[in-house]
């Protein structure tokens, strides 16, 4: 707000940009704390929380840094959330990602009525239809089967059609792209990283098992802590005379689960943590580490372009800074886990979330002050 003020005291605006500036604050105060009931009539003084913690969205990534799908409702199974990660481009020994190819953003998956068919689409090409069906072992081809590099370590992939990696191949115009899934699990292991499983259980860090996520296999984040993200961008940029933009949206950070009726970044300090069900399916589960935020989020997801003022890293790091082995990161949105015993367990939007046990203390990232 004092950034704002003196933004308005040293340059010469109508009063009708100042009404637009005050009005836009104005509406971002109030969606922020309605949102966390604080103006609730009945009691609009009360330091407790008026609504429940509830989930807003639920999205998964079936392509690995493809755009999202929007569902519903969700199963677990061992890798985190069922269809989430489990496809992947590739390139000689690597995987590939919007880091160094902007325009994998733009490819957009979606299931077919049934669930069995994935249809892929992106601009200028004709729709892509694929299994979306998990493998099995006794019709698998084990001469596609080989070991990639993916983050911090090497995953076995299953090496799909010609025609399909040709597709991706033609639309990111880079030859010998791969398109890749998951194989069977007969033949696919892959622990979380071990930072995050130190974090969890010391004694068994092959206890927990993810997809081709990049270190865990579910990231939750909450509504309000990116609507104080965008307030500050928008400081930041009035601040440097620059044209304010749209509030970024949870695509910039592609959660798996949104979540609201929190306070900002309040799920930094969460351990664990139950998602209800109307049947009585509860599921716990428990915090491995918070996310560490890479260049990636400053794609804008619409255009394949990335930010010249390298938002939301620039803002990010005025406030959610902190340091690791691998040097400064900053946070936001937070690692978790599910026991085995939840696998086949439903998730639905609209469901509340009870906070089970607080005090979580990463040993990886150093303590973040929130200004």
């Amino acid at each position: 707000m004092d950034k704002l003020l003196d933004f308005i005291k040293n340059h010469s605006l109508t009063a009708s940009v100042l009404s637009a500036i005050a009005i836009g604050y104005l509406f971002n105060q109030y969606t922020l704390h309605a949102s966390l009931g604080e103006y609730n009539i009945e009691n609009s003084l009360s330091n407790k929380r008026r609504f429940p913690i509830r989930i807003k969205k639920l999205i998964i990534y079936p392509i690995k840094s493809c755009k999202g799908i929007e569902v519903r409702e969700c199963k677990l199974d061992k890798y985190g959330i069922v269809n989430d990660r489990r496809f992947m481009l590739t390139l000689g020994e690597s995987f590939i990602s919007q880091k160094a190819f902007p325009r994998i953003g733009l490819i957009t998956p979606r299931f077919s009525e049934d669930g069995k068919q994935l249809i892929v689409s992106a601009p200028g090409m004709e729709d892509l239809v694929i299994s979306a069906e998990p493998l099995q072992t006794d019709s698998l081809d084990k001469s596609r089967l080989k070991k990639i590099k993916l983050h911090h370590d090497d995953a076995t992939v299953y090496e799909c059609s010609p025609e399909t990696s040709q597709w991706f191949s033609r639309f990111l115009q880079v030859e010998n792209v791969k398109f890749v899934q998951i194989p069977p699990q007969e033949d696919y292991h892959r622990p979380i990283r071990k930072s995050i499983a130190l974090n969890l259980n010391k004694d068994n860090l092959s206890q927990y098992e993810h997809a081709f996520c990049n270190s865990a296999p579910i990231m939750i984040m909450s509504q309000a802590s990116l609507d104080e993200l965008n307030m500050r961008i928008d400081e930041t940029r009035l601040s440097k005379n620059e044209q304010l933009t749209d509030d970024l949206t949870e695509d910039r950070f592609r959660p798996n689960i949104l979540l609201v009726n929190t306070l900002p970044f309040e799920e930094d300090e969460w351990k664990t943590f139950r998602i209800n069900h109307p049947d009585g399916k509860d599921i716990n589960f428990t915090f491995g580490d918070q996310n560490g935020r890479c260049p990636i989020t400053t794609i804008d997801q619409t255009k394949a372009t990335f930010d010249p003022t390298e938002e939301p890293l620039r803002t990010l790091k005025t406030f959610r800074l902190t340091k690791c082995a691998l040097g400064e990161k900053t946070l936001v949105g937070m690692y978790a886990v599910h026991s085995e015993i939840f696998n086949g367990y439903e998730i639905k939007v609209g469901s509340t979330l009870d906070i089970i046990d607080k005090g979580f203390t990463s040993q990886y990232f150093t303590k973040v002050n929130i200004i």
